[in-house]
């Protein structure tokens, strides 16, 4: 797994990315915006021969639950999701081209938004964590719910420093 990381995700206290490495190992975070800030990245994938996908809804991207179809019997060795609000996550897309020769997907179903101290005006969104954790639900059928679980104690932890409203 490899998150991309806006400047700005660092310094929010209701980051979910900061969350994955607890529970997926060898999780690499690479913080930038420009193609510029994850040269690194790109001399790692070409150095390792590592496959790569993005996992970002695009006019090019495939639904996720039919990436068999079109690759069958091959996983990526690298999961790449953008953490950032959805228009930096644009700009994030836009800015760094390398991303597009790449194969991109996005959900057709989306599991139920978890993700309830969170202000957003789109109701079919994820948090990072959410996504990265259906992402590897469909790819590796792997038991998601310690990730799950550790997202819902992150918000409970929050809710304990919220004002209560009423």
């Amino acid at each position: 797994m490899v998150v991309l990381q806006h400047p700005l995700e660092t310094r929010h206290a209701k980051n979910t990315a900061r969350l994955i490495p607890l529970c997926i190992p060898n999780t690499q975070t690479f913080v930038g915006q420009s193609e510029q800030d994850f040269t690194e990245l790109k001399q790692q994938l070409v150095k390792t021969n590592k496959t790569a996908w993005v996992l970002y809804p695009n006019s090019q991207s495939q639904p996720l639950e039919d990436y068999q179809q079109h690759y069958p019997d091959t996983l990526p060795d690298v999961l790449i999701v953008i953490d950032a609000t959805w228009r930096k996550a644009t700009k994030m897309w836009q800015l760094n081209p390398w991303l597009h020769v790449l194969p991109s997907w996005h959900f057709n179903a989306l599991p139920e938004n978890q993700y309830r101290i969170r202000k957003t005006q789109l109701a079919h969104s994820l948090s990072t964590l959410e996504a990265a954790a259906q992402g590897l639900k469909i790819l590796t059928k792997r038991d998601v719910k310690p990730l799950l679980r550790l997202f819902d104690e992150m918000q409970i932890q929050q809710e304990k420093h919220m004002p209560k409203h009423g």
